[in-house]
Parts: C-alpha cells; structure tokens; sequence
C-alpha cells in the first residue's frame, strides 16, 4: 500500500492579548469606528506600518436612497406648503390679514426650515434651480 502524500500543515497563528484601560479602549473603538473598520484591524495596522485608514467619506447615494430623496423632493415641491405660505404672505403685505409678533415669527422659521430642507435634499441630489 502507497501512503497518501502528507499535507501541508498550515502555520499556527499567534494569539497576542493586550490590555487597555477603559478610556483606552474607548478610544480605540471611536478611532476605528472613524476609520470604518474593526478594532482589530485598526491596532494591527497602527502595530505594523504605523498608518491607519482615513475616515472613509461616502461618495455615492446608494439607489435606494437616492429614491427616498427624490420621493421626498418631489412631495416637497407638489405639497400645499409652498403655496399656502405664499397667499399667508401676499394676504399680510397687502394688509389683508394681521398677525402678532409670535406669529410672524414662527411663518418665518417654518419658511427658513422648509427652504433648508430643499436645499439639502438639491444638494444631495445635485440638483441646481
């Protein structure tokens, strides 16, 4: 009888444990989680070759998302808001209306907010109107 050839034995790996004070530990977790990858990796390559990932930043909308926004745009743009703040507005300039001081103020939040969200959602859709 042949013996069958002997596989390759695979290399042990070597387990190294060290320990970390909370605060150590804590920033640790914060560092890797900027970097977007595990403790692990982020010590062993701070261990090894002293560089560590940069934050990674998102590049792209996903498709998923980008559905979202568009659906949330689109609803912005076709809801009564815009139109009822306009005849609010036209009704006061022409003196139609009155208001007091807490209620001028909140109109105008509420234009500031709803233009702030627009401009966010043109944004990360690059949209320019």
């Amino acid at each position: 009888m042949t013996s069958s050839p002997k596989k390759p034995r695979k290399k042990q790996i070597a387990p190294l444990s060290v320990r970390f004070s909370k605060d150590e530990l804590q920033l640790l977790e914060e560092l890797a989680a900027l970097s977007d990858i595990s403790i692990r990796a982020y010590v062993k390559k701070a261990a090894l070759n002293g560089k560590v990932p940069k934050s990674r930043k998102r590049t792209a909308l996903s498709r998923e998302d980008k559905k979202l926004l568009f659906k949330v745009y689109g609803a912005l743009r076709q809801s009564s808001l815009v139109k009822t703040f306009n005849i609010i507005g036209n009704a006061l300039v022409k003196g139609q209306a009155v208001i007091n001081v807490v209620e001028k103020a909140a109109l105008l939040n509420a234009c500031a907010d709803i233009k702030t969200i627009r401009l966010a959602i043109e944004k990360a859709l690059n949209i320019s109107l």
